[in-house]
């Protein structure tokens, strides 16, 4: 044999035994192609899952004896292998509104503020007002945030949930918290529970602390109805993001009654140019009011009544006539 053949069978040989090596160092599969459990791993599942079947019956007697006999509370289900839940002893309690549980597992360490493997704490699952006490008596934070940074409120208030709003507000958790993220407004209309607004108005939530953003997206649904209830309940007429003001999107939008409200609350009417007015005839704010308006005479009248200046010029060298004469797309 050459010298190459020779060399060529050696690396050859190399890569079959470092093959060999690979798969005897590899951890075995079972039948479902996950890692298998040491006999160590495999104790502790059972452990876990008598646990969880004692906290699901109601064994108050066996999730004592377990909790004596040591065992550690502050784990998530599914933390030895998947298949199981992402939640803790104490979330899964706090979940099925087992009391009793609840009691003996935060009596025996389980930390109450924790968040499970789902970025959950225990107060974000709480069913009765009992619950709720039992946690903050141990500790818990009403007012804390899940990993989404949403409070217990907030999550009740995305999903709908009008009988855990109750029991939140009943429990003392405050409308306002956390200060950064949107406001319950806001969050009830883009979770599609705007009729959520009127209740969280009558439990004393207010539009202006922090502010809500809530006007945008009930503008753009039509809801002139709910955009009312915050204009007048205190939420900024003059409201505006990166682009626009709140007026001027009822006005596109053509939202009569909201513009109405707004300008009733005092909105601005004599809105300042863009710097593109001048240049491109783009941002002509000055004159935007008027010429969106005269596509509805009452609302032109209710602006002009608020101090809308119908003859103004425009950077641009346009009034809202002149502007219609030259492009009369939007208006009338």
């Amino acid at each position: 044999m050459s010298r190459i053949g020779s060399a060529h069978c050696a690396v050859v040989a190399c890569l079959v035994l470092a093959s060999s090596a690979a798969l005897a160092q590899s951890p075995s599969l079972d039948s479902r192609g996950e890692p298998a459990l040491s006999l160590e791993q495999k104790a502790t599942l059972a452990h876990h899952d008598e646990l969880q079947t004692a906290i699901v019956k109601q064994d108050a007697a066996r999730v004592g004896a377990m909790i004596r006999a040591g065992m550690p509370l502050d784990f998530n289900f599914d933390e030895t292998t998947r298949g199981r839940t992402s939640q803790s002893p104490l979330t899964v309690a706090i979940s099925l509104d087992r009391f009793t549980i609840a009691r003996l597992l935060l009596e025996g360490g389980a930390t109450a503020g924790r968040l499970d493997g789902f970025g959950e704490a225990a107060v974000h699952y709480v069913k009765s007002l009992e619950a709720v006490q039992l946690l903050k008596k141990h500790g818990a934070d009403i007012n804390a945030q899940n990993r989404r940074g949403m409070t217990a409120l907030a999550q009740a208030v995305e999903r709908g949930d009008l009988a855990r709003v109750e029991l939140l507000f009943a429990a003392g958790a405050r409308p306002d918290a956390p200060p950064k993220g949107p406001d319950l407004f806001t969050v009830a209309v883009k979770g599609n529970h705007a009729a959520l607004v009127p209740v969280l108005l009558a439990r004393g939530v207010d539009p202006r602390s922090p502010p809500t953003a809530a006007l945008w997206p009930l503008i753009e649904s039509g809801d002139a109805e709910r955009a009312r209830m915050l204009i007048e309940n205190g939420a900024d007429p003059n409201a505006r993001d990166d682009r626009e003001w709140l007026i001027t999107r009822a006005l596109y939008r053509q939202r009569w009654e909201v513009v109405a409200s707004l300008a009733d609350a005092g909105a601005n009417v004599r809105l300042p140019d863009g710097p593109q007015c001048a240049s491109t005839a783009r941002g002509c704010y000055s004159i935007e009011l008027a010429r969106t308006a005269s596509l509805h005479p009452p609302t032109l009248a209710k602006l002009k009544s608020r101090g809308l200046d119908l003859d103004a010029y425009a950077a641009s060298g346009r009034t809202a006539l002149t502007a219609l004469i030259i492009d009369p797309m939007y208006g009338a």
